[in-house]
């Protein structure tokens, strides 16, 4: 199996059958016996997953989204990325900049106000990256498509995640 991008899904056709075939061996009290065929037929078509449009040559269809994709197999996990990480935006967003001027002040600025007004301010960019990252999985909007963002949004997003255990790391062992 490749990954060419994170945007889209690149599969080999047997890579792909495959796929397809432990998706439906997981889902076959989900999808009729005529579903779980027109699935299978799909794996040779270019060896990406495909919605049908409104006719059935490989020119009229189009790739599924990720919100489709979870809305078939994991509905629940839609309706959490869409009303739960709102809520944990709007107390996230303000509360580490609330943080980082606190900690930025003159008065906080020994070396553990250094510490964590750099976990705020890591934290803050997590956020908003994670903000970018959600529009295009849960609602569906292009934010990552573009050919130099598909590539560096990845190595990005995960650097400031893992950057927050390690400024704790820090914080701590300087103590």
């Amino acid at each position: 199996m490749r990954l060419a991008r994170r945007c889209r899904l690149h599969l080999n056709d047997d890579d792909y059958a495959t796929y397809l075939q432990l998706t439906l061996n997981y889902s076959d009290r989900l999808l009729s016996q005529r579903q779980q065929q027109e699935c299978l037929g799909l794996a040779m078509d270019g060896g990406d997953i495909w919605r049908a449009g409104t006719e059935p040559q490989p020119t009229n269809r189009t790739p599924l989204t990720l919100p489709e994709i979870y809305a078939v197999y994991a509905p629940a996990s839609l309706l959490v990325d869409r009303y739960v990480t709102p809520v944990w935006y709007a107390v996230g967003f303000p509360g580490n900049l609330l943080a980082f001027a606190v900690w930025i002040r003159p008065r906080m600025r020994h070396s553990s106000g250094c510490y964590l007004a750099a976990l705020a301010a890591a934290d803050f960019l997590f956020l908003l990256l994670h903000l970018v990252f959600e529009m295009q999985s849960a609602w569906g909007l292009r934010t990552l498509n573009a050919p130099v963002i598909c590539e560096a949004f990845p190595v990005v997003f995960l650097a400031l995640q893992y950057i927050s255990p390690l400024l704790v790391l820090a914080f701590t062992v300087e103590r």
